[in-house]
């Protein structure tokens, strides 16, 4: 995953975001459609979460994913992608 990838599937979809406090580490979450996890697990293949992979969480028409890990093991400021906040 690029940092030019990941901005375009964020903004590209309207992907919803906030930052949020992950047991007391700054984070970001984002929120993608059912409709775009297949787009997403593309772009993320290459990540290896230990044995565990990624956690997501299930919120009925979308899903919940933290992205600290992720932007830390491509190499990407999140402060990059994620200007501002989207209410």
């Amino acid at each position: 995953m690029t940092e030019l990838k990941l901005y375009k599937f964020i903004y590209d979809r309207n992907v919803e975001w906030h930052r949020i406090d992950n047991n007391g580490t700054p984070d970001i979450a984002i929120f993608p459609s059912l409709r775009n996890i297949q787009e997403f697990a593309d772009l993320v293949k290459d990540f290896r979460a230990g044995d565990g992979g990624l956690e997501i969480r299930l919120r009925g028409t979308y899903v919940v994913i933290c992205m600290k890990d992720l932007c830390e093991r491509f190499e990407i400021d999140m402060d990059e992608i994620f200007v501002g906040e989207l209410d």
